[in-house]
């Protein structure tokens, strides 16, 4: 029901969220051979609806264009195997060194987000 607070018909979004969480889920069982469901990827429904139609006060039809945009440029870069030369592209774990070098550079000071001692925060950054 949170993609229902958007504005959108209530009824229809339930019954697509419902149509489009078992068709993922059995296509990856089927297809993928990798049987797990696809309702965690749900959360986007949230950002989707508070963050982008919420906050930003993005209409619901826009953001469903964005939706929509992202997805054929993604189904694009995989069928030009851009999407796998991005993947392999970079040495394994940059991401995750890169997210977590400038990570405390945006934790405010003050927030609940910053460690309560300053001895844990790495000082290579």
């Amino acid at each position: 029901m949170i993609l229902g607070s958007t504005g959108m018909p209530k009824e229809a979004v339930f019954v697509a969220t419902c149509l489009v969480g078992a068709l993922g889920t059995t296509v990856m069982a089927l297809y993928a051979n990798y049987p797990i469901a696809v309702a965690p990827g749900m959360g986007l429904n949230a950002y989707f609806a508070f963050t982008v139609v919420g906050t930003l006060g993005y209409s619901w039809q826009a953001a469903l264009g964005a939706v929509f945009l992202s997805a054929c440029l993604f189904l694009l870069t995989t069928a030009l195997g851009l999407r796998s030369l991005l993947i392999t592209g970079h040495p394994a774990g940059a991401a995750g060194r890169g997210h977590g070098r400038y990570r405390p550079l945006f934790w405010p000071s003050s927030g609940s987000a910053m460690p309560a001692s300053s001895s844990i925060i790495p000082r290579h950054c």
